[in-house]
């Protein structure tokens, strides 16, 4: 392997020997601090700005950007929350159907009475109509007694 490195075997085994320099122990020290804030803070969602807040609370000197450097090669991330999207818009224009089963399933007197279905809109097209899209479901619903 020293052949592979090009370097002497007895600086090999040196620098095996060699403890950690301050700075690395300094770095590992930070990234133990990083790891248990990252953690127990929120599910994660703590990035480099906010570490680098608390760390400042608990009076370890660092800067953002080291942190963010330490984080990143350590592979750890914020997790983002998903905003809320609202998919449903009830103030339409467009014809409801009516409830017509209003949830009476019990009403059917025999099998292949009642029918239910689901259907989406495609988004507006160009001339700015909503077109059906598909029926998702369709299922039987029969008489259980």
């Amino acid at each position: 392997m020293c052949g592979v490195l090009q370097v002497s075997r007895s600086g090999f085994y040196v620098w095996r020997r060699r403890p950690l320099s301050e700075q690395s122990q300094n770095r590992e020290t930070l990234l133990s601090e990083i790891k248990e804030i990252h953690a127990t803070r929120y599910k994660d969602s703590y990035g480099s700005p906010r570490v680098y807040e608390e760390l400042k609370k608990k009076e370890i000197p660092c800067s953002e950007n080291t942190i963010a450097r330490v984080m990143r090669e350590a592979g750890i991330q914020s997790k983002m929350k998903k905003k809320f999207k609202v998919t449903t818009d009830s103030n339409h224009a467009f014809p409801v159907a009516g409830n017509v089963l209003n949830r009476e399933f019990d009403s059917a007197t025999g099998p292949n009475q009642l029918w239910v279905s689901d259907k989406q809109m495609k988004p507006p097209t160009d001339e700015g109509g909503r077109i059906p899209k598909a029926v998702v479901e369709k299922r039987k619903v029969s008489l259980r007694r």
